[in-house]
C-alpha cells in the first residue's frame, strides 16, 4: 500500500513540474513528504534499502506522471486556465494548518520571521517580473551550444523543484526552453532527454545537499523560510478574479483542492497518531 501511495504521490509531482507557475517543492509539501525526501536522498546510504524503494517508486510515479499526462495538463490549461489556478491554490489553502503547526512545535522567535518575509518577498516580486514568452524556436537537434543550454536549464529547473514555491517549469519558460521539453517528453526525443536529465539529476543531488544542510544547521530559520515560499506561492500562481460563470467555476475548484490537500493532510496526521 505504501508503494502505490508513493507512486501516486510521484505521479502528483510529476504533473507539478509540467505547469508553468505550480511548484513541485510545495506539492511535496502539501503530500507530507518534503522532509522525508530530502533524508531519503542526502542519507541513501544509511538505510539503502528502505529509502531507496521509496525514491524508486516516488520517481517512477514521477515517470509515469510526465510521460501519461504532459498532453492531458497542455490541454486543460489551455482550456481552463483559470481554473487550474485556483485548484492548486486551494490546494496549498488546505495544508496550512499542518504547515503552522509544523512551524509552531519549534517555537520560532521575532527573530526568524525575518526569514519568512524574505522568501514571502521573493515570491511576490516573481510576480512583477516580465516572462518571456514561450520560445517558438524548439530545439529537436544538438548542437554543442545547444547542449550545453539543455544542461543548463535542466540543472535549474531541478534545482527550483526542490524550493517550495518555485517552479521548474518557471524556470524552463525563462530560459525560453519549455516547449523544447515538453515537445521532446511528448516525442520521446532522446537526443534532447539525455542531456535534459544529466542536468536534472545533477541540480536535484546539489539542492538536496544545500537544504539538508540547512535543516540540520538553521532548522527553524529553514521552516520559516519554507513556509514563507508556500504563502508567496497563492500570490505568484493567482490568476485574478471576475463576477462570472468561469469566476463561479474557479471557486468550485478552489473548494475541490481545498477539500483535496485537507483531507490528505488528516490521513497522514490519523496515521502519524497510529503509530
Amino acid at each position: 500500500m505504501d508503494d502505490l501511495r508513493n507512486i501516486l504521490n510521484g505521479i502528483i509531482l510529476g504533473i507539478s513540474n509540467i505547469i508553468p507557475g505550480v511548484s513541485a517543492g510545495t506539492m511535496l509539501v502539501i503530500l507530507g513528504i518534503y522532509d522525508k525526501l530530502i533524508k531519503s536522498i542526502s542519507g541513501i546510504f544509511k538505510n539503502f534499502k528502505k529509502n531507496f524503494r521509496f525514491l524508486f517508486f516516488i520517481g517512477l510515479g514521477m515517470l509515469l506522471g510526465v510521460l501519461l499526462f504532459s498532453n492531458i495538463i497542455s490541454y486543460l490549461l489551455s482550456r481552463y486556465p483559470w481554473q487550474m489556478n485556483y485548484l492548486f491554490i486551494g490546494l496549498i489553502l488546505g495544508t496550512f494548518g499542518i504547515l503552522f503547526k509544523a512551524v509552531k512545535q519549534f517555537n520560532p522567535n521575532k527573530s526568524t520571521y525575518i526569514f519568512f518575509i524574505i522568501t514571502f518577498l521573493i515570491l511576490v516580486s516573481i510576480r512583477f517580473v516580465k516572462v518571456p514568452e514561450y520560445s517558438q524556436n524548439i530545439i529537436t537537434n544538438l548542437s554543442f551550444e545547444n547542449i550545453i543550454i539543455i544542461f543548463i536549464s535542466g540543472f535549474m529547473a531541478s534545482s527550483a523543484m526542490i524550493i517550495p514555491g518555485l517552479s521548474g517549469s518557471f524556470i524552463l519558460i525563462v530560459f525560453g526552453m519549455y516547449n523544447s521539453v515538453i515537445k521532446a517528453v511528448s516525442d520521446l526525443n532522446i537526443l534532447i532527454l539525455i542531456p535534459f536529465g544529466i542536468g536534472v539529476v545533477l541540480g536535484f543531488l546539489f539542492m538536496i545537499r544545500v537544504v539538508e544542510y540547512l535543516l540540520r544547521v538553521f532548522e527553524v530559520q529553514t521552516y520559516m523560510a519554507i513556509l514563507g515560499f508556500v504563502v508567496g506561492s497563492l500570490i505568484l500562481i493567482f490568476p485574478g478574479f471576475e463576477f462570472s460563470v468561469v469566476g463561479l467555476t474557479c471557486i468550485a475548484s478552489l473548494i475541490v483542492g481545498f477539500l483535496i490537500s485537507y483531507f490528505i493532510c488528516k490521513i497522514d496526521k490519523g496515521k502519524e497518531h497510529a503509530k
